[in-house]
């Protein structure tokens, strides 16, 4: 889903960044979209890393427009809350049965 929302976002006119595990398959990404496009591996099972690595990936950006996160697993997550650090039980599969 993450690489069909980025060419279209590119194909929009969007400077692109995209953040996930395997960097491999973000340069594969990266190669097919030809506009301005930025890329960060990051775990969500390391949640104040991937913080970090985000936040960085946007300053190196120039700022945000718009955040698409689509990190499986967050059936009972808050998505009313900016605190992102609610669902860390979550990511950290303390909820998980």
């Amino acid at each position: 889903m993450g690489r069909e929302v980025a060419k279209l976002l590119a194909a929009d006119g969007y400077i692109v960044g995209m953040a996930a595990r395997r960097i491999a398959l973000l340069e594969e990404v990266q190669r097919e979209i030809p506009t301005q496009t930025y890329i960060a591996q990051i775990d969500a099972s390391n949640p104040y890393e991937a913080a970090e690595k985000l936040n960085a990936m946007i300053e190196q950006m120039g700022g945000l427009d718009l955040l698409i996160l689509t990190v499986s697993g967050f059936y009972d997550a808050d998505f009313s809350s900016n605190d992102w650090t609610q669902a860390l039980p979550v990511l950290n599969k303390e909820l998980m049965a």
